[in-house]
C-alpha cells in the first residue's frame, strides 16, 4: 500500500534524525533555555545592603521550607542588581501569594529599589513563613481537592503544628464540605 510505504519513509528520516541529536546536543539546547528564562527575569536594580539583602533570604528560606524549595545561600557581599536565580525564587513566592489571594502578603518585585523595599517585603515573608492558612494552600491542591477525593486520591496530610493536622482530617458527619472548609481554617 502506498500509505504505509509513506509512514516507513516518515519513520526511517525520523530515526535518522534521532541518530544526529547527541545527549551533548541536547544539553546544549537545555542550557540554552535556561539562559533564555533566566535572561527573560526582571532586573531588579537598587541600593541594598548586605544586612538587609541576608535578612530577606533568612525571611525566603523559611517560606522556602513551605514550598519544600531548597534554601537560597546568603549573600556575601552586597549587590546592586539581584541575581537572576534570587529574582527568580522570590517570583514563585509572588506567584504562589497571587494565587492564594491573601492581598495582605502581595508585593511588586519590580518596585524593589532600597533596603526599606526589601525591609517592607522581608515583613512579608516573616509573616507569610508562620501563617498556617498559607501554609495549608499551599499544600493543597489548587482546585483539585473536591475531585481528588470524589476519585479516593489520598492528599498528603500536613503538620500546622499546635497537634493540627490538614488536609487529611476526618470529614463532618454527613460530609457538608462548608462545614469541613470551617473546621479545616480553626485548627
Amino acid at each position: 500500500m502506498p500509505g504505509e510505504e509513506m509512514m516507513m519513509a516518515d519513520r526511517t528520516a525520523e530515526m535518522e534524525v534521532m541518530d544526529e541529536v547527541s545527549p551533548e546536543r541536547l544539553m546544549e539546547l537545555a542550557d540554552q533555555a535556561d539562559e533564555a528564562t533566566m535572561e527573560s527575569l526582571p532586573r531588579i536594580e537598587g541600593d541594598f545592603s548586605l544586612n538587609r539583602l541576608n535578612g530577606v533570604v533568612n525571611a525566603l528560606n523559611r517560606v522556602n521550607k513551605m514550598f519544600q524549595a531548597p534554601e537560597y545561600p546568603q549573600f556575601e557581599s552586597a549587590t546592586e542588581v539581584l541575581p537572576p536565580e534570587f529574582v527568580k525564587n522570590l517570583m514563585m513566592v509572588e506567584a504562589a501569594v497571587e494565587s492564594s489571594g491573601m492581598e495582605e502578603y502581595e508585593f511588586e518585585l519590580d518596585e524593589i529599589e532600597s533596603d526599606e523595599d526589601l525591609k517592607f517585603m522581608q515583613g512579608k515573608l516573616d509573616a507569610m513563613a508562620s501563617d498556617k492558612s498559607f501554609k495549608a494552600f499551599l499544600n493543597k491542591p489548587l482546585g483539585m481537592g473536591e475531585f481528588q477525593e470524589q476519585a479516593g486520591v489520598p492528599q498528603k496530610p500536613v503538620d500546622l503544628g499546635d497537634g493540627a493536622i490538614s488536609p487529611g482530617q476526618p470529614k463532618a458527619e454527613g460530609g457538608d464540605a462548608e462545614l469541613d472548609l470551617f473546621m479545616a481554617r480553626m485548627a
